[in-house]
């Protein structure tokens, strides 16, 4: 006798997700350099860390790990075992230190981290490149200069820093003039405390430049120093040059400070002075009089947050107009609501790369975050994003760029780190991939069309021998119903079994 048709429950599903499933999950792959600083440039002098944890859920023999180096080319030019450790239930971690670029450096250009703890794998990139140091203005034999300031300018790279020396001895022998910068040009003093630093005219200096990494090693040098001369007719009384020296943000408020410097010869008043972040402009202010040789720092009060580029710039009738403009990547504190201070101490920071679908890297795509705080930032020319400055919380990201579908990402942020490797592949609109996304089944109303999907998703038949003669009337579950199909058909989960209630 056919039994009776009657209402059925199916309890959806012991839902195990294959992310904690799985013994063994690599959390994060990095490079660092010898200080430990996370960077994804570096020169081919210097040395690097690897570096890779893991999180483990099941208790294993060992974890042991491989790191392998690939060059541009995918050619394999580095490979290092024998770092292991206990398979013990947590988080773990491996390294290699002090590592010569040297080892593996074979040409300028990208190159591949990846690391393998048992039979899993991540990766991460970062760029080599040789450094240069080239010596341009002034130039070698250079005679009778009458610039005021006097700026040394120099073509680099691969450098974190230079030291530029000035003297009247080729050999530099108890040299009379030495600073560093971190930029590529520096404005001799006009007017230096030690009146012997002050250039005189009719004597030949020379002048020299060495790049230095982060832990001042010297990684770039002139070959040979340029020498010139000044005229004694440089130093006018009368000139006009402000500069803008620096851009920096204020410690634990939202406010940038721009510094500007009087070089020139008399007082001045009425500047204006204006700041951009990230090409809005924040706000102009004038500075009412500045005296020769008098810095003064304007403070400016912005709502714009996280890392951004600021430009300062002044609107003025100078003798030397081009340092009236400075362009300088700063970042400034997201404040507290309800304070005045935000007490900053280490934050935490989200880093990836945004990409097509087949894996071309997507340079000024943004990605937007919201969360504990919100933002948004541009990727560079190597698709590449950092957002800097997070407080702990959960972060929505999400990545747009212009003929392609935006990707979203959820990122829970509970430690004071960095969270490396949320990466972005992004669907061109019209693409099948987009497609196909855009027509996703929605199971939520559709319990005949859920099961007949789910059927695909079930390899036992005895399940379905469980099912004769009853119809699916309702099906229910815990979680979002569209999640869980997405993670079945993404491999992400699988059934593990069923339940009937029969009313």
């Amino acid at each position: 006798m056919k039994k009776t048709k009657k209402m059925i429950w199916f309890i959806l599903i012991s839902m195990i997700a294959y992310q904690s499933a799985r013994a063994l999950e690599i959390r994060s792959v990095t490079v660092t350099d010898q200080l430990g600083g996370l960077r994804s440039n570096y020169s081919n002098t210097e040395k690097v860390n690897f570096n890779v944890t893991v999180f483990n859920n099941t208790v294993l023999d060992r974890i042991n790990f491989r790191f392998e180096i690939y060059d541009a080319a995918g050619n394999s030019r580095f490979t290092h075992t024998g770092n292991s450790i206990p398979g013990t239930i947590g988080e773990g971690a491996s390294f290699l230190r002090y590592i010569p670029i040297t080892n593996f450096f074979s040409t300028s250009g990208n190159y591949r981290l990846v690391v393998f703890a048992n039979t899993i794998m991540k990766e991460t990139t970062f760029s080599v490149y040789s450094p240069n140091l080239t010596l341009t203005y002034p130039s070698n034999y250079a005679r009778d200069l009458t610039d005021n300031p006097l700026i040394f300018r120099w073509v680099a790279s691969g450098a974190a820093k230079y030291r530029i020396y000035v003297d009247d001895d080729a050999a530099f022998f108890n040299c009379l003039f030495t600073d560093e910068t971190n930029m590529t040009q520096y404005t001799y003093p006009s007017d230096p405390a030690d009146v012997r630093k002050k250039l005189s005219a009719g004597t030949i200096y020379y002048w020299k430049v060495e790049g230095l990494d982060a832990s001042n090693n010297i990684v770039a040098k002139t070959a040979t120093p340029s020498n010139f001369t000044i005229k004694a007719s440089a130093v006018v009384s009368t000139s006009k040059d402000l500069a803008i020296l620096d851009i920096k943000a204020e410690q634990y408020l939202p406010k940038v400070i721009v510094s500007v410097k009087n070089q020139g010869g008399k007082t001045e008043s009425s500047i204006p002075v204006s700041l951009y972040l990230s090409g809005s402009l924040v706000g102009t202010q004038n500075i009412d009089s500045i005296a020769s040789g008098e810095i003064k720092n304007i403070s400016f009060l912005t709502n714009v947050y996280g890392t951004n580029i600021a430009m300062a710039s002044i609107t003025f009738d100078d003798d030397y107009s081009k340092n009236n403009i400075l362009t300088k990547q700063i970042s400034v504190y997201t404040p507290v609501v309800g304070s005045t201070v935000t007490v900053v101490v280490e934050k935490a920071k989200i880093l990836g790369t945004v990409m097509t679908a087949d894996g071309n890297k997507l340079p000024d795509a943004v990605v937007s975050y919201d969360g504990a705080g919100k933002g948004s930032v541009k990727t560079n020319s190597g698709g590449e994003y950092k957002i800097e400055d997070l407080e702990i919380g959960e972060y929505k990201l999400k990545a747009s760029a212009s003929g392609y579908v935006d990707a979203e990402a959820i990122v829970k942020v509970d430690k004071s780190k960095a969270y490396t490797n949320v990466d972005f592949k992004l669907n061109i609109i019209g693409s099948k991939a987009a497609a196909a996304e855009a027509e996703k089944i929605d199971y939520s109303n559709d319990e005949k069309k859920c099961w007949s999907k789910l059927k695909e998703y079930i390899a036992n038949d005895k399940i379905f021998q469980l099912f004769e003669d009853y119809e699916i009337d309702s099906i229910e579950t815990k979680e979002d119903i569209n999640k869980i199909m997405s993670e079945l058909e993404s491999g992400k989960s699988k059934i593990s079994g069923v339940e009937i209630v029969v009313e």
